[in-house]
């Protein structure tokens, strides 16, 4: 689904993972999604997926551990 007034070239993408939900946020906040996650498991691995016709390069990719606030 194409999103409108995404502006051309670059573009910022930050994912929030934890245990049972995930945000994505575009452009520091420009558009945001949330979505309730019921997982079976742990999380092992990360796949991206391109289902556009539009190639897309990622320039890099990190990871950081967030500490748990509660026991």
């Amino acid at each position: 689904m194409p999103i409108p007034n995404i502006p051309e070239g670059e573009m910022e993408v930050q994912m929030l993972l934890d245990h049972s939900s995930l945000e994505i946020f575009l452009n520091k906040g420009q558009y945001v999604m949330t979505n309730q996650i019921f997982p079976n498991g742990d999380y092992t691995e990360l796949r991206l997926e391109n289902t556009s016709d539009t190639e897309l390069k990622i320039d890099s990719l990190m990871e950081s551990k967030v500490m748990r606030i509660w026991d």
